[in-house]
């Protein structure tokens, strides 16, 4: 028996309802892309996010920094000209970066008392004025290892953040929270030295715009050799931060560079295996004798890799590339590892990724991302 007209039309008109419904909900899946602006690679790293304007929507300089007073202090190239105009040409809203390099007494001094803090919140609603929004980078806060201290920073950090979003808002500006990475509810110490726990996610989750998790440097300093930001690591990052906040707001930090250790003879390969086995539970690994030489962009990997004859591998399980030479090892992103950590955020439903930083990296990144169909821009 055939279908009645009036049954099509309904089965029509509900598969029509059904791909409309999947292709917005495709469409708001597109990550976006910012990426912050170092002070020492400026040109270059200006140059290479403007010349993306289908990929990046947002760019970072690294302009600013406060003291502790609340005061709003200038670093070496602020305020380019030349700057402003490549990325207001390129249509890239420009939302500097202001840091806190004080520690967590002076953030507590400074951020916990109403009258400094609202103080420090009219210095950067009037930062602000030329500009889309600021990147709030309030890292040296979080150098502490006392349970009691963080949980005074993270209060401090709540009330400053909230009070300074409201206002950026209410001169229609973007208040852009950028966090160190946590995997957990706890208040867990990260090697050896910071607490990321004072950032409350959730508290940040609901007044900013954006907030940028910084996925990377998940070896550093004495904590390692391993690799710089290793998938499965990201991947509880990301689970945490989409778990903690609404997802839409947060960028995942992707690292474009890499760090070069000095192996111990300690440190056999057994040793080495083992410690990142361990990587997989706990998230950090210390082995014995590893001291970190330098961080290297891609192109100084490539230069130190060509010059001992080395052969780069791909490690499958950290998803990120590596190679030995003359007692030392290097892990470095490159233009896989960031198209890996991408997909990581969209299969979180994260709303985009954020670089640090474009300079020197993996010349194949750029067209490797936009070729990918994760990206909505242009």
């Amino acid at each position: 028996m055939a279908p009645s007209p009036i049954r099509v039309f309904t089965l029509a008109l509900a598969l029509s309802f059904t791909c409309a419904v999947g292709a917005v909900a495709e469409a708001s899946a597109e990550l976006r892309a910012s990426a912050w602006i170092p002070p020492w690679a400026q040109e270059e790293a200006t140059d290479t996010v403007s010349s993306q304007p289908n990929l990046f929507s947002e760019a970072s300089p690294f302009w600013f920094y406060t003291d502790e007073e609340g005061r709003i202090q200038s670093s070496p190239g602020a305020r380019d000209a030349g700057v402003s105009m490549q990325l207001r040409n390129a249509g890239i809203d420009e939302i500097p970066t202001v840091t806190a390099p004080i520690g967590p007494r002076e953030a507590i001094d400074l951020l916990g008392s109403p009258r400094s803090r609202q103080r420090h919140v009219r210095r950067i609603v009037e930062l602000a004025r030329p500009y889309d929004g600021i990147d709030f980078d309030y890292e040296h806060p979080a150098l502490t290892t006392d349970r009691s201290t963080a949980k005074r920073v993270r209060a401090s950090l709540n009330a400053f953040f909230t009070q300074a979003c409201r206002a950026l808002a209410r001169h229609d500006r973007k208040c852009v929270v950028t966090v160190m990475p946590r995997t957990e509810a706890k208040p867990r110490v990260w090697r050896g030295k910071l607490m990321p726990w004072v950032y409350d996610y959730r508290t940040i989750g609901e007044v900013a715009d954006r907030v940028r998790v910084m996925a990377y440097d998940q070896h550093a300093g004495s904590y390692g050799p391993g690799p710089v930001a290793g998938a499965p690591w990201v991947n509880r990052v990301a689970r945490f931060s989409s778990q903690t906040m609404p997802a839409r707001k947060v960028e995942l930090g992707i690292p474009l560079y890499g760090r070069r250790w000095s192996l111990s003879s300690r440190s056999s390969p057994k040793e080495i295996g083992a410690a990142h086995q361990q990587l997989d539970r706990s998230g950090s690994a210390k082995l014995a004798g590893g001291t970190e030489l330098s961080s290297v962009t891609w192109d100084q990997a490539q230069s130190l890799r060509r010059g001992c004859g080395a052969k780069t591998m791909w490690s499958r399980h950290e998803k990120e590339a590596t190679f030995r030479c003359s007692g030392q090892v290097t892990w470095f992103a490159n233009a896989k590892s960031a198209l890996v950590r991408a997909r990581i955020a969209r299969r979180h439903e994260l709303g985009g990724v954020a670089f640090w930083a474009p300079y020197g990296e993996d010349p194949d990144t750029w067209g490797k991302l936009r070729r990918s169909g994760l990206f909505g821009r242009g």
